[in-house]
């Protein structure tokens, strides 16, 4: 920018970098002033855009990727950011046919699949015929949306649901009539096919419609009652707690910042009464030893002595025996949401579009509250709050107020 100050690139890229360290409100000048050195700059459209929705200005969001779009309209990125603001704003109808586009971005390819036969778009007929329905992104997805496996059964399909093999043990408990694979396994014969994420569209999901019912996965009563005599062992409160999502899956921009450093959770430490259990497991667990309450989180499960799917269930079945579990957004605040059990997940400033905006509840589990930052980054603050709840609530709880 030095040699060249009148460069809409450099300027356009000197505020994507300003998006990409958290600094939203600083890149919009540098947006602002690319698109009147280069009027037609799809990019600094674009990433206008995404720096406003980071600062929670949904509305002019979209007038920025529409813009984007005006000039470019096969860019994929612009339209699957649409995609999510129409999404968290409750748009179901205008949000679902462009959440499409993802199966053009980078991260979402390597998923995509060329499969024989006809690709489902809800206006085939099902009855009688064989639909393959295959997870196509990430753990939480797969748990959100496996919910849709019985509606498409009562529109006469006969369902082959292909899910990650972590998954399979914990699925088997959806009560399909079909049949549930494991991701690699041979596939049987099949009509249509369609990826879970598409289903919402070929369904014509909208906010009202969401099948809201808990539980619709179940743990084994067996182990339910194994792990609830360990857990009764514990004093007060039996509260879970998991802080770090998947690392991969925060690379992509919208799940960015989902995950909370444990030291952030202190307040926690501080309530009286409360049991806390440690629900992490891979990336994150070493924060344990790093922090001075660690001695205070109890670790039941043994992950490296597991396969994933044992792992998914043991930890199902430990979310049964707590009174609480306080998760980031994760695929453990679905698995613990789909389980009907008490739920408290804990949100960044501007989370992804699952959690609608503004709400302390959730259409897609009627046993979640969500904690959500004032302001960005600050979770102690946010943590505060959540301690003050849990306090509230242990003592609501001893005078028989559940």
């Amino acid at each position: 920018m030095i040699l060249n100050p009148d460069s809409a690139e450099a300027v356009g890229n000197r505020g994507a970098v300003l998006v990409r360290l958290f600094r939203p409100a600083e890149a919009l000048p540098d947006f602002a002033r690319a698109v009147v050195l280069k009027p037609d700059y799809a990019d600094a459209f674009l990433n206008a855009g995404i720096a406003r929705r980071g600062l929670g200005r949904y509305r002019e969001a979209l007038d920025d990727l529409d813009r984007a779009l005006s000039i470019r309209p096969e860019d994929p990125t612009a339209a699957w950011m649409k995609a999510l603001l129409h999404l968290a704003l409750g748009e179901f109808r205008e949000g679902w046919p462009l959440y499409e586009s993802r199966a053009q971005l980078p991260h979402a390819r390597q998923l995509q699949r060329t499969l024989p036969g006809t690709r489902w778009t809800g206006t085939e007929p099902l009855a009688g015929r064989t639909l393959l329905v295959y997870a196509d992104q990430g753990l939480g997805d797969t748990l959100q949306l496996c919910r849709y496996i019985p509606m498409l059964e009562a529109l006469g399909a006969n369902v082959v649901f292909e899910v990650q093999p972590a998954l399979t043990l914990l699925l088997r408990s959806l009560g399909m009539r079909g049949r549930l694979v494991g991701r690699g396994e041979a596939l049987p014969e099949f009509d249509l096919h369609i990826p879970l994420l598409s289903v919402p569209l070929a369904v014509r999901a909208e906010l009202d419609s969401i099948p809201g019912g808990v539980p619709y996965l179940r743990v084994h009563p067996a182990a339910i009652r194994w792990w609830g005599e360990r857990l009764a062992a514990l004093p007060g409160l039996k509260v879970g707690l998991n802080w770090c999502g998947n690392p991969e899956a925060e690379k992509v921009a919208a799940l960015e910042a989902r995950s909370f450093p444990l030291t952030a959770a202190a307040a926690l430490a501080g309530v009286r009464d409360v049991s806390l259990v440690s629900l992490q497991k891979g990336a994150g667990a070493a924060q344990l030893a790093e922090v001075a309450f660690g001695s205070q989180l109890m670790q039941l499960a043994d992950p490296h002595h597991m396969g994933a799917e044992e792992l998914a269930a043991e930890t199902a079945a430990i979310i049964m025996g707590l009174d609480v579990v306080i998760t980031c957004d994760t695929a453990l605040a679905h698995l613990a949401g789909a389980l009907g059990a008490r739920v408290w997940v804990v949100l960044q400033a501007v989370p992804d579009w699952r959690w609608l905006i503004g709400r302390e509840d959730s259409p897609w589990y009627p046993t979640m509250r969500l904690f959500r930052q004032r302001v960005a980054g600050d979770w102690p603050e946010l943590f505060e709050r959540v301690a003050a709840a849990l306090a509230d609530w242990r003592d609501a709880r001893a005078k028989g107020v559940t």
